[in-house]
């Protein structure tokens, strides 16, 4: 009887173990979740190293510092008024190296805003894809998917892409979901303007269209593309065109510019980011709010339930004796 009391105590002392093992491995693998997805879209903001290269509104774009710098294969700049589409462009020997790779080449899967690798990094092909991940927090290409709503479409038509001491008007014309898989996405060494043909796909189908911009296939035709939330091989699209920007609207940048200069920028790029961070991330920080909350009422939800399990088997290994009845006097 003794050696199977001292078997029982065993598999209790055992049970125990894993019992607070199991424990302890899921408060460790909630807080390794929700740390890893705060990295993983710190990753996917500027950093100060490249913000003093952004370029400000009608001023000369040189690639040289930042190429030698920072990435060789950043090709571009592209901004849209009114978004947190606000990147260096990069372009990759395919598809897929920038898909999971920062603007440094570091491992990323937030990836980069990348140029289709068959086009020329120099926009000088009549029809331009660029593409970006939709990501939480409205960051990379995500906003875009914002278009599918007319009144917001109707209030950002308008950007800046940044080339090699060339600035082009972003002007957007059309907002539309693709499959990942249709024409507009078969570009051709050598021959990657059907434009007229792909105008007209996109005019017959758009879900929202610009009824103040004009597009013909004679434009210099970009593309931006993203993943829609919804399906796997559906495609969120806005279709725009690029028109450069006359010289005598440009600024030349000074050569020597001073640390006093960078400061200045780096200045206003965070007046910028805490103006848009207030205006902007209010629903950002409810959304992670109730993320933490769902994950921490999972984990008390988990203790709670292995804790009343545990208590049962120490009221059950230790059941109350009965009072032992007083002797009567007679």
């Amino acid at each position: 009887m003794k050696l199977f009391d001292g078997s029982i105590r065993v598999v209790d002392k055992i049970i125990n173990f894993i019992i607070w093992t199991i424990i302890l491995v899921v408060l460790f693998f909630s807080g390794y979740a929700l740390f890893d997805a705060h990295e993983t879209y710190e990753k996917a903001k500027l950093s100060p190293e490249l913000l003093k290269y952004r370029p400000s509104e009608n001023e000369i774009f040189s690639l040289t510092d930042i190429q030698k710098e920072i990435n060789e294969d950043i090709c571009g700049w592209i901004r849209i008024n009114g978004t947190n589409i606000d990147y260096p462009i990069v372009i990759g020997e395919d598809n897929s190296e920038y898909r999971n790779y920062d603007y440094r080449k570091e491992y990323s899967i937030t990836g980069s805003i990348f140029m289709d690798y068959r086009n020329d990094r120099s926009f000088n092909d009549d029809y331009t894809v660029i593409y970006g991940h939709n990501l939480k927090k409205d960051l990379m290409f995500a906003e875009i998917k914002n278009f599918a709503d007319k009144k917001y479409f109707d209030e950002h038509q308008y950007g800046l892409v940044y080339s090699e001491n060339v600035i082009y008007k972003l002007e957007i014309v059309y907002f539309e979901n693709l499959n990942a898989y249709s024409k507009p996405y078969s570009l051709m060494f050598y021959n990657n303007g059907y434009n007229e043909q792909l105008l007209e796909e996109f005019d017959k189908n758009a879900i929202n269209k610009s009824s103040s911009i004009d597009i013909s296939s004679d434009d210099k035709i970009v593309l931006l593309s993203t993943c829609n939330s919804s399906d796997t091989e559906i495609r969120s699209v806005l279709i725009g065109k690029l028109v450069e920007v006359d010289e005598s609207e440009i600024i030349n940048k000074k050569e020597d510019i001073t640390l006093n200069e960078i400061d200045k920028q780096l200045s206003d790029r965070e007046k910028y980011e805490n103006i848009d961070k207030v205006v902007k991330d209010g629903d950002t920080k409810k959304k992670d709010t109730i993320f933490i909350c769902i994950n921490l009422v999972l984990v008390i939800c988990l203790v709670s339930g292995l804790m009343i399990v545990f208590i049962i088997k120490i009221k059950s290994k230790n059941p109350k004796k009965p009072k032992k009845k007083g002797k009567h006097m007679k």
